[in-house]
């Protein structure tokens, strides 16, 4: 359950990356994605512009 408190909790730069590692490696919450989403997302803008 998450700490709603309101307290600041100071963590070591290396403590902090290896959490955020392991949450982001957590295939059971997130998937690798087979491409670049942003390709398409930088497609998508493009046309949306070019005509203007």
């Amino acid at each position: 359950e998450a700490d709603k408190g309101g307290a600041v909790v100071v963590w070591g730069r290396k403590d902090y990356y290896d959490e955020a590692y392991n949450y982001l490696n957590d295939q059971q919450v997130y998937e690798v994605a087979e491409s670049d989403p942003l390709d398409r997302v930088n497609s998508l803008i493009e046309e949306t512009l070019d005509p203007l």
